[in-house]
């Protein structure tokens, strides 16, 4: 059994990401604040709207996917904050220092959201989901860096997808079970 993707499954990865990552770089930094805040506004906005329940009644499957959403919905975020950061050879320029502050910053903005939640009916703020956000946003994140520019990786790619979509759906567990055993409607 091999830790990872066959080479030339990474490589065809790693193609069809780069190939998207140009088409996205095409967009000027300074149009690229608009598809960014845009969505940060949407996820401000299905924020405050009553949780859609997902197979008719609450369930743990329900919730789940539900919780597990919040790294792609972060996860995009963080795609399109890369957009805004300075570019090297055509690429975003995220070094260890711009990948922390992108992070603090979506972590942040996670928790004022999930604050924002609170507010609304039949929601609640979960440290869980903000987990779940930066674990999606951390692996997009990690994605970019390693599908172009200086530290362009295939293997390291391909990894990223391999270990993420897991951890990902983990921290949407771990948030889906934390919600469930502590929620008082459920004794």
């Amino acid at each position: 059994m091999s830790a990872g993707p066959e080479p030339g499954q990474a490589s065809r990865l790693a193609r069809t990401l780069r190939a998207i990552g140009a088409l996205l770089q095409t967009m000027p930094r300074a149009v690229a604040w608009i598809p960014l805040l845009a969505w940060a506004g949407l996820i401000f906005y299905l924020s405050s709207r009553p949780a859609p329940q997902l197979m008719g009644e609450p369930s743990i499957v329900g919730g789940w996917l539900t919780n597990s959403a919040h790294g792609v919905e972060y996860g995009m975020l963080a795609l399109l904050s890369a957009l805004v950061v300075p570019r090297h050879a055509g690429w975003p320029d995220i070094d260890a220092r711009r990948f922390r502050i992108l992070i603090v910053l979506i972590a942040l903005y996670a928790a004022s959201d999930e604050w924002h939640q609170s507010f609304t009916p039949h929601r609640d703020a979960s440290v869980c989901d903000v987990i779940t956000d930066v674990v999606g946003a951390s692996l997009t994140l990690g994605a970019i860096v390693f599908a172009g520019g200086a530290r362009a990786s295939d293997a390291k790619l391909a990894r990223i997808f391999v270990y993420g979509i897991p951890l990902v759906l983990l921290a949407g567990a771990l948030a889906t079970f934390a919600d469930w055993f502590t929620d008082p409607s459920r004794t």
